[in-house]
């Protein structure tokens, strides 16, 4: 019995995961059909497949960034893993933080896309991974920090995510790559948050459209992907704004989205983009 015991806590062993935790937000609200369920399930999926395999590209190259560790280089410690569960879904890697960041945010918008707001978490944390078990007090963080603190379609990065990258990669505590980069977003709140409409990957600044982007591009005719995902960004917003009118707790959440979307567009010089008389929407 000890001797299996010991065998358990080797094969159970937790490794420490950087990790992005998703809840979909009017989950029920969507699913009224089997039809339904298997359409948000395949939205999610192909988003996740679309970016992984992008994700897996990036990584031939992954020491041309220069934000990793060059001399401990295993493709094992820079693979991002995913689970997809009812409504939730996360995403992990032993130490490839920066596509995690770059797939959560473009993910993020892929979904808006397709009507899907989403909130969660961004951390550091141990975690062991299989094909099927997961546990570990990372997971849990994430899950505390999406259910209880996120509140609004955002991604909440817990400092766990920067001290992880400060421990796997030796940068000083208050320099590293992760905060420099300009990802994070400081909200009224003074939690951080991942700043998805501001984020573009190697591949989208050399003028790649990624797939799950191309039928933006279609419906509205413009070729700046950018440009025409904020426009996206905006009609999701107000559709969901116009659904939730009489759902205060529901509404706050998008007037929220509103409130970002409206912030990004005066500093880019959208101005035509702005969503106006919030009141109409009430």
């Amino acid at each position: 019995m000890g001797m299996e015991r010991r065998n358990d806590s080797i094969l159970f062993a937790p490794c420490k995961y950087f990790i992005a935790y998703f809840d979909i937000l009017g989950y029920e609200s969507m699913i009224t059909t089997d039809k339904d369920v298997a359409g948000v399930a395949w939205k999610i999926y192909e988003g996740i497949r679309t970016l992984k395999n992008e994700s897996n590209v990036n990584n031939k190259d992954i020491q041309l960034y220069g934000l990793f560790d060059k001399d401990d280089f295993l493709i094992e410690n820079y693979v991002i893993k995913h689970k997809l569960f009812s409504d939730n879904f996360f995403l992990c890697s032993k130490k490839n933080w920066m596509e995690i960041l770059l797939i959560s945010a473009k993910l993020q918008k892929y979904l808006i896309t397709q009507g899907i707001f989403v909130r969660g978490s961004l951390c550091y944390g141990s975690l062991f991974f299989s094909e099927d078990f997961i546990c570990g007090k990372g997971i849990i963080s994430a899950y505390h920090i999406e259910n209880k603190i996120a509140i609004y379609p955002r991604m909440v990065v817990d400092n766990s995510f920067n001290d992880g990258v400060t421990e796997q990669f030796d940068y000083p505590k208050d320099a590293t790559p992760s905060q420099g980069l300009g990802h994070f977003k400081t909200d009224f709140d003074r939690l951080q948050f991942l700043n998805y409409l501001d984020v573009r990957g190697p591949m989208e600044l050399g003028g790649y459209i990624l797939p799950i982007y191309s039928k933006i591009v279609a419906d509205t005719g413009i070729l700046d992907i950018e440009y025409a995902f904020v426009q996206c960004h905006k009609e999701e917003i107000v559709k969901s704004l116009k659904i939730n009118g009489n759902n205060l707790r529901v509404f706050e959440k998008y007037k929220w989205c509103l409130n970002y979307h409206n912030d990004f567009c005066e500093k880019r010089g959208f101005n035509e983009l702005l969503i106006d008389n919030i009141d109409e929407f009430v």
